[in-house]
């Protein structure tokens, strides 16, 4: 099996030397000649004992090395400069020479099954992927959520959406005072009605119109609320277009001093 992988890795020599630790492998890009001598020389260079040397030899593509050399021979030789030179091996040249993997250069990223991406987006390719752009999205929410909420105690999560609760709270609260108060100006705002009578000489004309929506409804309350009769009210205007409300009015001894004072109180709101 291994040298079927070396095969497809483009290496064309390949040695198995079993040492105490393991089994090393060498291969070459080239086609090297079989050589024992060679092979003694490399395990010498590994450490090998002569007991292991004895026991099993390596082999080259599942063949033994120099089946028929004796034991007894021991003729040690020097590398060639060529040979020395195949033997170094750096990862640039190794690169170069396997090239392109064709079983496992084009293994294809493993795809959920379900629907396809929408708009051109590529899907998550697993589940902790798509846990983070799921937070990474709900972060942006919580930092959009924090910029309109004026008022902010604390930075946490759970603090900005208390925050942002009690705001919306607030501002629900005041959507439905304005909503009273322009129903209240709406109905000050209706027209008076004009009753006019016409007698020999002159005219008699009534207006009459809801007292929130008088200017001195004011007053008329504060008369009110101390229990005070009107007795006669007049209208008149002076020359530089002041109108001026006289009310002639009936109160108990004591009182009128305190009634200044509210009819004060109430025309300063």
């Amino acid at each position: 099996m291994r040298s079927v992988l070396a095969r497809s890795a483009g290496l064309q020599t390949v040695v198995f030397l079993p040492v105490k630790s393991g089994v090393v492998e060498l291969g070459s890009i080239k086609s090297i000649p079989e050589e024992h001598n060679l092979v003694d020389r490399a395990k010498t260079i590994f450490g090998v004992s002569n007991f292991m040397q004895a026991k099993a030899r390596p082999k080259i593509f599942g063949r033994e090395l120099c089946l028929g050399c004796s034991k007894s021979q021991s003729t040690r030789i020097n590398f060639s400069p060529k040979v020395e030179d195949d033997l170094i091996f750096t990862s640039e040249s190794c690169a170069e020479a396997i090239g392109p993997n064709p079983v496992y250069g084009n293994e294809r990223k493993p795809r959920k099954r379900g629907r396809k991406p929408a708009n051109g987006r590529e899907e998550p390719l697993n589940h902790v992927e798509a846990e983070r752009q799921r937070r990474e999205k709900l972060n942006q929410r919580f930092y959009a959520l924090r910029a309109v909420v004026p008022n902010i105690s604390k930075m946490d999560k759970a603090s900005l959406l208390g925050d942002a609760i009690a705001y919306i709270t607030d501002l629900q609260m005041k959507i439905r005072v304005l909503e009273t108060e322009k129903e209240i100006t709406s109905n000050r705002l209706k027209q008076p009605e004009i009753d006019f009578q016409a007698r020999q000489e002159d005219a008699v004309v009534r207006v009459s119109c809801s007292l929130d929506a008088h200017p001195v409804s004011s007053i008329l309350e504060t008369f009110r609320e101390h229990q005070v009769t009107v007795q006669e009210c007049n209208v008149s205007t002076t020359e530089n277009d002041k109108i001026i409300h006289t009310f002639s009015i009936q109160t108990q001894s004591g009182a009128a001093e305190q009634l200044k004072e509210k009819l004060k109180a109430a025309l300063s709101k």
